[in-house]
């Protein structure tokens, strides 16, 4: 009988550790950042149309970047391009403006948010919720810094990584699954943060795919 020789080709030990802090510190990040989505949202004058019109100012049903730029500058939030790149290629399907839904998206971890219409929004609210638009672009600038540094190593593969969690190979990472390696380094993880990582690779899914997390995973240039 014939022997297959095959290697089987894995992550070193070391870039799993790296790998799972990496993923820690993302699920963390945004973690901290759905929290204050949640006190936000509530607010009894928390106006979804109304801080979507902060930025669609001339009602064109979409938000463009240049539009996004304007409105945190009309708001006093200090901006990045990069910062703004970086949301809009999580957040945005085209890459090129945000629907309304996919501002929801932005600012909201619900699947369906209390819609409310108010009067006028207070000057608490308002300040929270410019507090919040800073933290999503900061956020973002953060994960992508994690990414940048695992991506630094010549070592370290996706590829690699993805069948690291994905045992069976199936094509996908279940939440069972990232817990599973999460707890084989010694770390206690909810399903709640777990769905928050999820949440950076995909709204739809309880699950990652290949592309997904290839996708999540690589820095954004």
């Amino acid at each position: 009988m014939q022997q297959n020789n095959s290697k089987v080709i894995v992550l070193k030990q070391n870039q799993e550790a790296k790998l799972v802090n990496a993923l820690y510190e993302m699920m963390y990040l945004n973690k901290q950042l759905e929290e204050r989505k949640i006190q936000l949202e509530q607010h009894d004058d928390f106006d979804l149309n109304q801080f979507y019109s902060f930025f669609d100012t001339f009602n064109q049903k979409k938000i463009t970047r240049l539009d996004f730029e304007l409105g945190c500058m009309s708001l006093g939030i200090k901006v990045k391009k990069q910062q703004i790149n970086l949301l809009f290629q999580r957040f945005s399907e085209d890459n090129s403006f945000l629907t309304y839904q996919e501002f929801v998206n932005v600012i909201s971890c619900s699947n369906d948010p209390l819609v409310r219409i108010v009067t006028k929004i207070s000057n608490k609210t308002m300040t929270k919720f410019k507090e919040l638009i800073a933290q999503i672009l900061l956020t973002e600038e953060k994960i992508q810094l994690v990414k940048e540094r695992l991506a630094e190593n010549s070592e370290f593969s996706l590829e690699l990584a993805f069948l690291f969690f994905d045992k069976l190979k199936v094509g996908t990472i279940t939440i069972d699954e990232f817990r599973e390696v999460f707890e084989s380094y010694n770390i206690q993880i909810t399903n709640q943060e777990i769905e928050s990582l999820i949440s950076i690779y995909t709204k739809k899914e309880s699950r990652v795919s290949y592309g997904s997390f290839i996708s999540g995973m690589n820095p954004i240039q």
